[in-house]
């Protein structure tokens, strides 16, 4: 009966429409949700609020917008991190060089992040962007998308990969931390400090629905 599955609760005083889930359907999957532990330090550059806002409108049940947004981050870290570590060779990485960085067995990323990141990246590319971006009518129907378990697959894939690319090291400085690959932070201060995000983990358990 499904026509789109973005299971998303319908406004107060509005009759459900067919193809929707009943409400208590949408709270049970809602609840949920908040069951993914956040990689929470990234840097506070110009892409970051994207990032953790991927998260937020996840919790909220936007599933068609959780799976755009992970996609259009995703294509986003790819250019930056092939444009930071130079595995390309060039200064600006552009969409046509996306399918040859997310390739498992030639990737020129896996010469500086483990076979893992690069499937995780590949996974959301592939999460059907095409027909997400351009709303082609294959997302709906019996054979359409389940938007809450690609939305979940997408929040899971770019934890993933923040947990390799962000990721910090402990220093024999027990104030201090260091990071693994330093060319994906920015400006590092004369102090050592850098400008960073913190998200907040949200892996709070809320009760079960009545």
């Amino acid at each position: 009966m499904a026509v789109c599955r973005n299971q998303a609760p319908p406004q107060t005083g509005r009759q459900l429409s067919v193809g929707r889930q009943p409400p208590k359907l949408v709270a049970l999957e809602r609840c949920k949700v908040s069951e993914i532990e956040i990689y929470g330090v990234i840097p506070g550059n110009y892409f970051a609020e994207a990032i953790t806002e991927c998260q937020k409108v996840y919790e909220s049940g936007y599933f068609i917008a959780t799976v755009m947004l992970t996609q259009a981050v995703n294509e986003r870290l790819l250019k930056f991190i092939a444009e930071k570590s130079g595995v390309l060779d060039k200064k600006q990485v552009t969409g046509k060089d996306l399918p040859a960085l997310v390739h498992l067995k030639t990737s020129p990323l896996l010469g500086v992040h483990t076979h893992e990141c690069v499937a995780a990246f590949k996974k959301i590319y592939d999460s059907h962007r095409n027909d997400v971006h351009h709303l082609n009518p294959s997302i709906s129907g019996p054979e359409g998308i389940i938007f809450s378990e690609q939305a979940k697959e997408n929040i899971e894939c770019l934890d993933l990969i923040k947990r390799e690319i962000f990721a910090l090291c402990p220093t024999d400085d027990p104030g201090r931390l260091a990071l693994k690959y330093p060319q994906y932070w920015g400006e590092i201060r004369e102090d050592g400090s850098i400008k960073a995000m913190f998200e907040h983990p949200r892996v709070q358990r809320r009760g079960p629905v009545s």
